[in-house]
């Protein structure tokens, strides 16, 4: 585990295999309690729960949203009670069920483990935001290692799941991105960028483009995104003034 640390969210990964050799129990978690710490990651498991196991349903219900970060629209037992009041991500476990309550339907233990990236919340809040069993993680004053080792784990669980961190190594050089591809998307956002920004446009659609698989600005920071769109809005306000004042468009 030396020379390693955890990097994400960087990629939507979503392996289907076989059930592993580790289970949900098996896992650093112990019951949140209401007069607990604050959080900034827990877990939510719902047992034996009845859920649509094809691959349609997986990759282009639960895999899009996640994907897009459209959490709020996730099915069933994949989204909370109610939605937090700071940003988070998902990791989602899906792992058959050994004793369905009947051989009708197929039924899945499902586990959520929720990042409220960097941002913390009060125990009683993240209760009330479960639909199972509120779980918070156990990894005592080791918590680097602890994430690492968890992250492993999770891995063996197998099962469906929507994974978005991974195990890089720490003097990895970070990826930049190559002029062709910066140039270009530039271009489609000053080409297919919001045009006004009287509704939050500039901020809806930055954040839907930098989450939207295999687009052109998958991966791109949002602030960046935004701030190009603002740009080119002065740079069209501008035009638009000179045009007026040569006369060429009534003022």
């Amino acid at each position: 585990m030396n020379g390693q640390k955890l990097k994400g969210p960087l990629r939507k990964l979503k392996p289907d295999c076989p059930s592993g050799d580790l289970t949900s129990g098996d896992l650093p978690v112990r019951d949140i309690s209401h007069t607990g710490s604050k959080l900034e990651q827990f877990a939510d498991v719902v047992l034996n729960v009845a859920v649509d196991a094809s691959v349609a349903f997986w990759d282009n219900t639960v895999y899009n949203f996640c994907a897009q970060a459209k959490y709020r629209e996730l099915p069933g037992p994949f989204r909370f009670k109610s939605e937090p009041t700071v940003p988070y991500s998902l990791q989602i476990f899906m792992l058959p069920s050994k004793n369905p309550p009947d051989d009708e339907q197929p039924y899945f233990h499902v586990l959520r483990h929720i990042y409220l990236q960097r941002n913390k919340l009060s125990s009683k809040d993240c209760m009330h935001l479960c639909q199972g069993s509120p779980l918070r993680f156990d990894w005592s004053s080791y918590a680097r290692i602890g994430l690492m080792a968890l992250t492993l784990m999770q891995d063996r669980l197998g099962g469906k799941q929507m994974r978005i961190r991974h195990l890089s190594p720490k003097f990895e050089k970070k990826l930049t991105m190559d002029q062709l591809a910066r140039e270009d998307g530039y271009r489609f956002i000053r080409d297919c960028g919001s045009r006004s920004n009287n509704r939050n446009q500039f901020m809806e659609w930055a954040n839907e483009q930098v989450h939207m698989p295999g687009g052109k600005l998958e991966g791109w920071q949002e602030g960046k995104v935004g701030e190009a769109l603002n740009n080119y809005y002065d740079l069209r306000i501008l035009a638009f003034d000179i045009e007026i004042l040569r006369g060429l468009v009534p003022g």
